[in-house]
């Protein structure tokens, strides 16, 4: 593997980390992992380097998918309040809530 395509593998799990992890709650601690693991992975053989490679890359395709999953959840799961959620549920069961009576004031 090139040092181009490592150098570009480690912005992109960089950009990936820091949206979703640090700029969120302002942790610091995956950000330093990931470039310790980076210099730690230079001073490897080339088989042990093309497997840490390997990782990142495995590890930059999980955090991506995960983003598009949260991305296309909150899009097109509806947001419906606890009253709804449970007569949907009852329904699909088969069950019927019973009406409920707002009391007069």
């Amino acid at each position: 593997m090139s040092s181009a395509e490592a150098i570009r593998l480690y912005r992109n799990l960089y950009r990936q980390i820091n949206n979703q992890f640090t700029s969120v709650n302002g942790n610091l601690m995956w950000k330093n992992q990931l470039q310790s693991a980076f210099r730690a992975a230079s001073a490897k053989t080339e088989a042990e380097r093309a497997s840490a490679l390997r990782d990142a890359r495995d590890t930059l395709n999980f955090l991506t998918s995960t983003k598009k999953y949260q991305d296309l959840y909150s899009e097109f799961n509806p947001k419906m309040s606890d009253e709804d959620r449970i007569k949907r549920s009852a329904n699909r069961v088969g069950l019927g809530l019973p009406k409920t009576v707002e009391p007069k004031s």
